[in-house]
Order: C-alpha cells, then sequence, then structure tokens
C-alpha cells in the first residue's frame, strides 16, 4: 500500500474584492497534500472565465511573480519531501501540521504503535514515510514494549 503525495502551487485572487475589467491582484499559494481517498469532479468552464484565467498567467507572469508549471508536480513516492520554487530558488519544507497528523496516524495503523513512538520514527526518518518504515522494520525486534502500548 502507498501514499500519494504532491505539493500544488499557483497563483489566485480574493473573489470578494476581483472586479471585472480590472488587474487582479495576486497571491501565491503552496499546499502539500497526501491522498488518502481520492473523488475528482469536472465541469465545464465558460469562455469569459478562461479569458480572465489566461489574463491573470499573462498579468503574473509578465510582473515575475512566480513560475508557473505546465507539467504536473505528483510524487508518487511515499510521502517525498516538498520543495517550492519560487523565481527559480529551491526552498525545502517540512509537511504541513495536518500532513504531519495523517502520516502519523497512518503509521500507527502501519507499525501498530502508538502515537508517540510512530512520531518520533517519522521525526528521525525527517518525515520521509519510506525511510521511517524500512527503519521500523529494520530495529522492530528491538524495540519496547511501550512503543506498541496503547497511550
Amino acid at each position: 500500500e502507498e501514499l500519494l503525495a504532491f505539493t500544488v502551487q499557483g497563483l489566485f485572487e480574493d473573489g470578494k474584492f476581483a472586479k471585472p475589467g480590472e488587474v487582479p491582484q495576486l497571491s501565491f499559494f503552496s499546499r502539500s497534500i497526501a491522498v488518502i481517498s481520492d473523488m475528482l469532479y469536472l465541469t465545464g468552464i465558460t469562455p469569459a472565465r478562461v479569458a480572465r484565467y489566461k489574463l491573470m498567467l499573462n498579468k503574473a507572469a509578465s510582473a515575475g511573480a512566480a513560475s508557473v508549471p505546465l507539467a504536473p508536480a505528483a510524487s508518487i513516492n511515499p510521502i517525498a519531501q516538498a520543495t517550492n520554487s519560487i523565481n527559480g530558488l529551491q526552498m525545502s519544507t517540512q509537511p504541513s501540521d495536518e500532513i504531519k497528523r495523517q502520516m502519523v496516524a497512518q503509521f500507527c495503523k502501519d507499525s501498530g504503535m502508538n502515537p508517540a513512538w510512530s512520531e518520533k520514527c517519522l521525526i528521525d526518518s525527517d518525515w520521509n514515510y519510506q525511510a521511517a518504515g524500512e527503519a521500523f522494520l529494520a530495529s522492530r525486534d528491538s524495540l519496547p514494549k511501550e512503543a506498541f502500548a496503547a497511550t
């Protein structure tokens, strides 16, 4: 069983401040996601919305706000380390607190360890789920009974 994780980056404009015909004020976002269950919903888009989206991309590109990747930024490796790219500058980031909680919960299920020991194993592996799993398998026989006791 594998866990799919990826980072989504982009630009957005706050809808309540957006006015037709004006240059939108853009903000940058970056979100790391670990997929446990997925449902995809597709719907049509109006030509006016497509035109606004193209205008937004052109304005962002000319302003140098952020690079807009054309290829999907998905990683098939379990909980790969996320990286952000802003104007070509690479920065390594830790998963968000919510992703860390989800990783700990899943590691508890996969390893049978309690949350405290699962979190310790993930921290020791720098939140790399696959590395934490390999470390657990290599040392599970030497772990104390308290690692598997309910807390």
